[in-house]
């Protein structure tokens, strides 16, 4: 039975590379993930200025959409208009860049994901090439991830804003568990796409197939996923505090992403490896049953 869902669904084929050689010793973990960042680092830069720079109108709306306007920064900076200004694009600039490495460009994050992982296997691939047949084949399920992300994120602004403001006006602690419940479904939604672009580069299965198993695997490993977006966003919102916002921006599409969102694609990319390992044995298992059974008769 097939873990994606249970109708034997085959993992997408690509050409293997030469790859490592066989006799080194394999570096695990954090040792693992700042030797292929230090070996990659000129790749990486290319690979996150093309991500970043195809993704800069969604770039662009997230950081407009944010419902946070100068009145309320200059009340925030005691009537400080320059202070404001400051602290009305540093607001901006931080959602708009965490969003951005939580959920990704949804069009391009399949081509980014699976650039990363050939980095992550030590497999050789074209950027421009590479990236291209993957936006080609992902397309219709990322344009409808693309389009649901939109939603979602409008709805779970207003949302916030709504929760928070019922809860102040009223004082009532079930407006504040309504706003703790919504914020825990919109975690699990958001920190879902570390494995959706893995799963979707791996797998040849249906869209509703693809947010199901990207649940499960969010669920399953849940501990490392709240620790890789607390980094993720600790990093963006500390540099937000020492930092201008433009230097944060010029740090995160050069080498940012490699610490804020590569991470993920690491984890991710090794969660879903072991599952297609685990059918494959699977698939093993069943093969020598078929065949003990034929020779028994």
């Amino acid at each position: 039975m097939s873990w994606l869902n249970g109708k034997g669904v085959a993992p997408r084929l690509f050409k293997e590379g030469k790859g490592v050689d066989k006799n080194e010793p394999e570096k695990k973990g954090f040792f693992k993930f700042f030797d292929i960042v230090w070996a990659k680092l000129g790749k990486f830069v290319q690979t996150n200025l093309l991500y970043v720079g195809l993704s800069i109108l969604w770039l662009a709306a997230l950081y407009f959409i944010l419902p946070i306007g100068y009145d309320l920064a200059l009340s925030i900076a005691n009537g400080d208009e320059m202070v404001a200004s400051n602290i009305e694009l540093t607001l901006r600039s931080v959602f708009a860049l965490i969003v951005f490495n939580l959920i990704g460009n949804p069009l391009i994050a399949p081509s980014y994901a699976f650039i990363t992982r050939c980095f992550t296997r030590g497999e050789p691939v074209w950027i421009w090439s590479d990236g291209l047949d993957i936006f080609k084949q992902n397309f219709k399920q990322s344009l409808a991830l693309f389009l649901i992300d939109i939603v979602v994120t409008m709805m779970s602004i207003n949302g916030v804003i709504f929760y928070y403001m019922q809860y102040a006006a009223t004082g009532t602690y079930v407006w504040l568990l309504l706003l703790s419940i919504f914020c825990a479904v919109l975690f699990v939604y958001i920190t879902m796409h570390y494995y959706i672009y893995q799963i979707m580069i791996a797998f040849e299965c249906s869209f509703m197939q693809l947010i199901k198993n990207a649940m499960i695997c969010t669920i399953a490993n849940l501990p490392m996923t709240v620790v890789f977006t607390l980094i993720s966003i600790g990093i963006i919102l500390g540099l937000g505090f020492i930092v201008s916002p433009i230097i944060i921006i010029f740090f995160n599409i050069t080498v940012g992403l490699c610490l804020t969102r590569y991470p993920m694609e690491f984890y991710a990319s090794r969660v879903i490896r072991k599952k297609i390992k685990q059918q494959e044995k699977q698939l093993k298992r069943n093969k020598a049953r078929i065949t003990y059974t034929g020779e028994d008769k």
